[in-house]
């Protein structure tokens, strides 16, 4: 899913459906790509119990009858439910703190900025920064992944087909003030990481830190 900003900046995140019957949630975080189980992320972004995650993974939503069973709420979807679930049990998480405390110990090494914050705090950026960015409510963030997961194991189920990438609602139109703000944004990344890896070596950073304060 290519996830748009306001500011016309995007995130892609990719769904990846395993052998056993789990999926994981792919992006990219300083040019390289990380992944997560699904359960994690379900539980880091609201309060919820497994029932709930599960119910809600076997159940579609009828505007008329609210949640029911129908095309998603197939054996199988209940067996993959309850396989992303157990992993999440066999890591010995049970709340969402310690969700976020799993996130953020094994991002923080990746977020130099972020190394003297808690955990919480690096997992909460993580959820901001790189999940789902064209949404600003983790509620909303809950229910598009599982939406996704739904459509995920309905593709795998063959009851639904891929989405056309060269159909019309899948193209995006750029003013020429976004392609100069994405533009500039990419350039001023650029400056950032030759930063910082200038700054390891002892050099002088004067230049840099004039760009910065354009920013």
């Amino acid at each position: 899913m290519w996830c748009v900003r306001a500011d016309q900046t995007s995130l892609t995140v990719k769904l990846y459906y395993l052998r056993n019957g789990s999926a994981r949630l792919g992006f990219w975080v300083q040019g390289r790509e990380y992944m997560l189980p699904v359960g994690i992320l379900l539980k880091a972004l609201i309060d919820t119990t497994d029932r709930e995650i599960y119910v809600n993974l076997t159940s579609n939503y009828n505007e008329k009858y609210e949640k029911g069973k129908g095309v998603v709420g197939t054996h199988l979807v209940g067996e993959r439910a309850k396989i992303i679930l157990d992993e999440v049990r066999n890591l010995s998480l049970f709340t969402r703190l310690q969700c976020l405390q799993y996130i953020g110990e094994h991002f923080q090494p990746i977020m130099r900025e972020l190394r003297n914050e808690s955990h919480y705090i690096v997992a909460d950026a993580v959820l901001n920064d790189y999940i789902l960015v064209h949404l600003n409510n983790n509620f909303d963030k809950f229910n598009l992944l599982i939406f996704m997961l739904q459509k995920l194991f309905s593709l795998i189920d063959h009851t639904s087909v891929p989405d056309n990438p060269d159909s019309l609602q899948n193209q995006e139109i750029l003013l020429p003030g976004h392609l100069i703000t994405i533009y500039l944004k990419f350039s001023i990344r650029l400056l950032r990481c030759s930063a910082q890896v200038f700054s390891s070596e002892g050099i002088c950073l004067s230049f840099f830190v004039s760009i910065w304060n354009l920013v």
